[in-house]
């Protein structure tokens, strides 16, 4: 499975705006073109340039050794079919990401019964009709020649009308090992970590490197090979913008689901979400909400109720921004802390470092230093939870926010002396808290402050200040309350 922090940076770079056909690639015989050239990895790059290069060629044969990490193919496609041979040691995890959004699954299921993680899966998705792996090599990185695996893959992309509105899905077949384990199937959604992407085509094929070992060789693919446009062109209009009231499932606050489209869903690198409170706004940083990956976002931290209005503007890899989108309204409803326990407040926003696995805040209890706290949030990587609370402060001056803070007992024993982590309390963007860089050794620290009358936004922020650490910070029973509680 590959993880969404790495592969954020490929998505936005390969949103093309619009794609055409690469003239005079080179093929082979029947149409068919190889990816590997058995001597370098030429035609490939590293997902993340500044990662770790685990890859080597070998006799032809492309090994992979962890640590490492995920390569990219240079060219893109949309309908193909894909030929490769693959093989790994024993308890190993890889994966082929076809346009860097579908994963089928690579790993050591030798034996096992058909699940929806499994070799030949479409990770999560679609589970296979049968298990037809192979036992893992016996000597990795040598493999003998009845070792080898296959994989045949055929896949019809997606499809989209004039207004932007889909209207197939993708359409997938799996042979493995010459056994056809999906056969045809309606694949109605990215795979894994990729959800959070659009559907835009055309993509790259992507080898995971950084789970465990593996090594391929004979990978080619038959179909239209296409490359990005000038990255300088302009982005595509934004049309058909919908807005609708949804309760924030995490924040446990009202907010509102934002859609919308591109003529014939020309993608863009990204979609900047614009909110005010007038139809005429400007769209300027101070009314932007976020940098959107796909045609659809959630949005609240309203400080009162009122009535929003929201613009889309698409932007292209190269920057352009493409026509705003007309401007959307909707009722937003205040997002203000009602109860003293923050751990069970409404948050107005919660924002930082986060996977569709992983929440960047989660709401429960906490144990740090082998004290318990019935009711805390534990927080993931670096994040800020924005709180609206002058409806629960009003104008009384003894109102103050307490807590302890610390690393969860969860942390791993091998991982506690590299660990390390901030935490920051904020009122109205004053920094009225901070506990300067908490190694694991330092423990717990308690904190109270005053929250005087008349304040608005409490933001509590966590940052990552070591090595490891800041995956498992606490904030155990937070609360806002009177001073003489």
């Amino acid at each position: 499975m590959m993880k969404a922090t790495k592969i954020r940076v490929v998505m936005a770079c390969l949103a093309a705006l619009a794609v055409r056909p690469t003239i005079g690639a080179a093929v082979e015989q029947d149409g068919w073109m190889e990816l590997f050239n058995g001597k370098d990895m030429t035609g490939w790059k590293l997902q993340h340039p500044r990662g770790r290069n685990g890859w080597r060629v070998e006799n032809g044969v492309y090994i992979n050794q962890t640590p490492s990490t995920n390569i990219v193919s240079d060219k893109l496609f949309k309908d193909f079919e894909l030929h490769c041979e693959y093989q790994m040691p024993k308890g190993s995890n890889s994966g082929i990401y076809m346009l860097n959004r579908y994963e089928v699954q690579l790993c050591d299921d030798y034996g096992k019964q058909p699940y929806s993680h499994m070799c030949g899966s479409l990770y999560g998705e679609i589970t296979p009709t049968a298990n037809a792996c192979k036992p893992p090599a016996k000597d990795f990185p040598r493999i003998a020649d009845d070792e080898w695996q296959t994989f045949d893959i055929k896949l019809r992309s997606a499809r989209w009308n004039e207004a932007g509105e889909k209207t197939d899905n993708v359409r997938v077949t799996v042979i493995h090992n010459g056994v056809k384990i999906i056969d045809d199937q309606e694949l109605k959604t990215p795979t894994g970590a990729a959800r959070r992407y659009d559907e835009e085509a055309p993509g790259p094929i992507v080898l995971q490197g950084d789970h465990g070992p593996a090594a391929f060789r004979n990978v080619r693919i038959r179909g239209q090979v296409y490359e990005p446009p000038d990255p300088k062109a302009p982005a595509p209009a934004v049309i058909g913008v919908e807005t609708e009231p949804k309760l924030m499932t995490d924040n446990k606050a009202p907010g509102v689901a934002v859609s919308w489209r591109t003529p014939n869903h020309a993608p863009a690198s990204t979609y900047t979400v614009y909110r005010g409170e007038s139809a005429d706004f400007p769209l300027d940083k101070a009314h932007a909400r976020v940098a959107a990956l796909k045609r659809s976002t959630e949005d609240c931290c309203f400080e009162k109720d009122a009535t929003y209005f929201y613009r889309i503007v698409a932007v292209s890899p190269g920057g352009a921004p493409g026509k705003p989108s007309d401007p959307v309204a909707i009722a937003g409803k205040a997002n203000q802390v009602a109860t003293s326990d923050l751990s069970a407040a409404s948050w107005a926003r919660v924002e930082g470092e986060n996977t569709p696995s992983r929440k960047t805040a989660g709401r429960r209890p906490a144990t740090m230093q082998g004290r318990q706290f019935d009711h805390g949030i534990g927080i993931q990587g670096t994040a800020a939870i924005q709180m609206y609370v002058s409806k629960m402060v009003g104008d009384s001056n003894d109102c103050r926010f307490r807590a302890t803070v610390g690393m969860d007992d969860s942390v791993p024993q091998k991982n506690r002396p590299a660990a390390a982590v901030r935490f920051i309390v904020e009122l109205d963007d004053k920094t009225v808290f901070d506990s300067s860089k908490m190694k694991w050794a330092d423990g717990t620290k308690n904190i109270d402050v005053a929250v005087p009358a008349g304040s608005h936004q409490l933001v509590l922020r966590t940052i990552r200040a070591g090595e490891r650490g800041g995956d498992n910070s606490d904030w155990g029973d937070p609360r806002l309350e009177r001073a003489s509680r």
